[in-house]
């Protein structure tokens, strides 16, 4: 079955739903949503920016984070990060 997107602001976004359930039938008409995730490097580089940080610094500190597993998690990040500052343990000691 074609389907089509609706993109619309979120103060308007019940007038098309409604008006597109009204013309093709509420029967035709399904509310389906996506959640995206950032992964470690972006969390930072976007946590940086709205704190206002110079980029320099904060593509410094994302860089620290390991590329490989590719869904690593700020958490697990912190101990290789702290590692390669010279700020901790080596990864994977306590």
């Amino acid at each position: 079955m074609p389907d089509m997107d609706i993109d619309f602001a979120d103060d308007r976004r019940d007038e098309v739903i409604r008006y597109v359930a009204e013309r093709y039938g509420r029967d035709r008409v399904a509310h389906i949503i996506t959640f995206g995730t950032l992964g470690a490097k972006a969390a930072i580089r976007d946590v940086g920016r709205v704190l206002g940080m110079p980029y320099g610094d904060v593509d410094r500190i994302a860089k620290l984070v390991p590329a490989f597993p590719l869904n690593i998690t700020l958490e697990d990040a912190a101990p290789e990060v702290a590692a390669a500052r010279g700020d901790g343990p080596e990864p994977g000691r306590p």
